[in-house]
């Protein structure tokens, strides 16, 4: 499995390659018709290393199943982040803070609905009026 992941990522480099230089030949162009030497055109590069992507989608599933049942947020980060799925530099006191924020959003939003739905219910059964049945008993 090893050697298919090799070749399937030499291909998908060789792609990578290819469409670089065609975006770099295409920027160089244009900054040539600005006026602009070649030497200064602006240039891509596009990441070829796909052997940094460890963790699969199921590890992360179980990561984010361990968050979803109180297990701490900092240690998940930094299991994703020595798993190659966020970056050596990323800030993750910042990325607690956008992961709190927006589970607290999520929340609001949850109790929003709800608040609607209500809202929602206690109009239909205003317009309904009181209701009344009379029924004769013999």
């Amino acid at each position: 499995k090893r050697l298919d992941s090799a070749a399937e990522n030499a291909n998908v480099a060789t792609s990578a390659q290819g469409i670089e230089d065609g975006y770099n030949q295409a920027l160089m162009f244009h900054a040539q018709y600005l006026g602009i030497p070649a030497t200064n055109s602006p240039t891509i590069r596009i990441n070829r290393d796909f052997e940094a992507a460890l963790m699969d989608s199921g590890v992360m599933s179980a990561y984010v199943a361990l968050v979803s049942a109180g297990f701490p947020k900092r240690v998940t980060l930094k299991a994703l982040q020595a798993g190659g799925r966020i970056a050596e530099d990323e800030d993750l006191d910042l990325l607690e803070l956008e992961w709190e924020a927006g589970l607290e959003a999520a929340e609001e939003q949850k109790r929003q609905e709800e608040q609607d739905r209500l809202a929602i219910a206690g109009t239909r059964g205003a317009a309904l009026g009181p209701s009344s049945v009379d029924i004769e008993t013999a």
